[in-house]
C-alpha cells in the first residue's frame, strides 16, 4: 500500500469520543462537506480500501486498527485548531471521494465521531429504509452510547464486578447488547484510589486472545479523583464470541502530588 508523504500513519485503535455516532455520506462528483473536532478522532469507513490521498497535510490519517490494517476504514485528527481545506481519497477500484473538511476548536453537539461513505446511487429511498433491518458494528455502537435499543439484539443489564488487576480501578459489566453477529458490551469504570489518576488508551484495547473487540468508545480517557472526574463508561463492540471477563485495559497510572504549603 502506497501512501504520499503527507500521511501520518500511527499504531493502535480508533480512540472514539463518548458522543460519537455514525452519519451516511453519499458521495458523488462534488465535495461533501464535512465538520471535523479538534484534539478528536473521527472515523471514515468507506466502500472499498483506500489507495491514496491527496492535500492531506493539515491532517493526521491512520488505519483504524494497525493490527490488521483495513485500509477502507481510517481515522483522521485536525492537526490544527481551526480553517477548511479540500482532501481527495482514491479508491483502489479508481472511485475519487472529494471530502471539504472544516475544523471547530470547540466541540459542536452535532459532531459526527463517525462518517460512513456510501455511493450516490446506494443512498436509500423510502421503501428501502422501511424494509432494512440490517445492523452493522458502527449502528450498534451509536446505540449502545445513545442508551437505545436495536432490531436483533437483547439488553440485559448485568450490574457485575469485572476484575481491573489495577488497585484503585473498579470495573463494572453495565450493560450487554447481545445478537446474531455482535455482542456490545457497557462497562462502568471507576477510580476509587487515594492519589492515583489512571489514564486508559483505548486504542491499544483487547478482548480475549486472538483480539475478537471491533470497535471501543469511552466517555472519559482520564480519571482522576475528583468527584465529576473519577467515574466513566466505556463502550466495546465485539465478535459474538467474546467474553466480557477478558478486557484487558492499557492503563497508565500516575501518583497525584500534594504540594507542601510554605510557613
Amino acid at each position: 500500500m502506497n501512501w504520499i508523504h503527507t500521511i501520518i500513519l500511527m499504531s493502535g485503535l480508533l480512540l472514539f469520543s463518548g458522543s460519537s455516532f455514525a452519519k451516511s455520506v453519499h458521495f458523488g462528483s462534488r465535495a461533501s462537506v464535512l465538520s471535523l473536532n479538534y484534539g478528536e478522532d473521527t472515523l471514515l469507513r468507506f466502500p472499498s480500501a483506500v489507495k491514496t490521498v491527496s492535500k492531506a497535510t493539515r491532517y493526521q490519517i491512520q488505519p483504524a486498527n494497525s493490527e490488521e490494517p483495513d485500509y477502507s476504514v481510517l481515522s483522521i485528527r485536525p492537526r490544527f485548531r481551526s480553517g477548511q481545506s479540500n482532501v481527495v481519497f482514491l479508491l483502489d477500484d479508481g472511485t475519487l471521494v472529494k471530502v471539504r473538511f472544516v475544523i471547530a476548536s470547540k466541540k459542536s453537539g452535532d459532531f459526527d465521531g463517525i462518517y460512513d461513505f456510501r455511493k450516490q446511487e446506494e443512498a436509500p429511498n423510502t421503501s428501502e429504509r422501511a424494509g432494512s433491518l440490517t445492523v452493522n458494528e458502527f449502528d450498534l455502537l451509536k446505540a449502545m452510547i445513545r442508551g437505545h435499543r436495536v432490531n436483533g439484539y437483547r439488553i440485559s443489564r448485568i450490574d457485575k464486578k469485572v476484575e481491573s488487576k489495577l488497585s484503585g480501578l473498579e470495573l463494572l459489566l453495565y450493560a450487554v447488547y447481545r445478537g446474531d453477529d455482535y455482542v456490545g458490551y457497557i462497562y462502568e469504570l471507576k477510580n476509587v484510589s487515594q492519589g492515583k489518576t489512571f489514564d486508559i488508551d483505548i486504542r491499544k484495547l483487547s478482548l480475549g486472545k486472538p483480539n475478537l473487540a471491533i470497535v471501543s468508545s469511552i466517555g472519559n480517557s482520564k480519571l482522576t479523583t475528583k468527584k465529576n472526574e473519577n467515574k466513566t463508561y466505556l463502550y466495546v463492540v465485539a465478535k459474538s464470541a467474546a467474553s466480557f471477563r477478558k478486557v484487558a485495559l492499557p492503563v497508565s497510572v500516575v501518583e497525584e502530588t500534594k504540594q507542601k504549603g510554605g510557613a
